[in-house]
């Protein structure tokens, strides 16, 4: 088993668990689209959404026909995948609070 050093956001990422909307319907019934329309899934937010398509344009072409779980042994995926995660936590608080 390889093991991997995580932090809160990415822990979301490899647990499949936390701030995306598809989960928080499932679990508390909230709003679970994404700012796209679309259902707020872990892999529609990092490798389909078009609100995140301009960070997309930076990785690798190949991790493109990969799923969540074979991505998250990448190097640089990481970061890519937990600056989106940032984002959007950010961007769902500002919801919340309002």
């Amino acid at each position: 088993m390889t093991r991997l050093s995580a932090d809160f956001y990415y822990n979301q990422i490899i647990t499949g668990r936390g701030i995306f909307g598809a989960l928080q319907n499932r679990m508390f019934g909230q709003d679970c689209k994404c700012q796209c329309g679309e259902d707020e899934t872990i892999k529609h937010v990092l490798m389909e959404c078009p609100v995140w398509a301009q960070q997309r344009d930076k990785l690798t072409e190949s991790w493109s026909i990969k799923e969540i779980h074979e991505l998250v042994h990448l190097p640089g995926f990481n970061t890519y995948a937990v600056n989106i995660v940032k984002s959007l936590f950010d961007s769902h608080l500002t919801n919340w609070t309002d």
